[in-house]
């Protein structure tokens, strides 16, 4: 993985260890909720960075952090941020956004459902 993936990646993760434990201290939610939260809102914000640096051609987040984000509980930030910055929206050119969508609702339902449901 190379220096600036690290670097945001670290940074994402960071963000959104920081927002779950203010969640967490702050409210009585199941704490998965909190982290489910926590991610989306710090997701949501790196898809919202990445499309300004895009406008401005500056440095830009890479896709594999965006998708780890979005893997690791932040797929509905993740989600909105596609739809409100109308970020890699083209499906035909970015096929994997939409797939790590899937797979990241998939994981958190099934760890919901084995938490809680079964």
């Amino acid at each position: 993985m190379s220096h600036i993936r690290v670097r945001y990646a670290l940074l994402g993760l960071g963000a959104s260890v920081i927002l779950f434990v203010l969640l967490f201290l702050q409210t009585s939610w199941w704490w998965y909720w909190n982290w489910l939260l926590a991610t989306s809102v710090v997701a949501f914000g790196m898809y919202g960075f990445d499309k300004m640096q895009a406008k401005r051609d500056a440095g830009r987040i890479p896709n594999m952090v965006l998708h780890l984000m979005a893997l690791i509980g932040g797929f509905v930030g993740a989600l909105l941020g596609r739809i409100v910055f109308n970020h890699k929206s083209n499906v035909r050119s970015n096929p994997m956004f939409v797939v790590t969508l899937i797979l990241g609702f998939v994981i958190s339902g099934a760890f919901i459902y084995w938490q809680v449901l079964r």
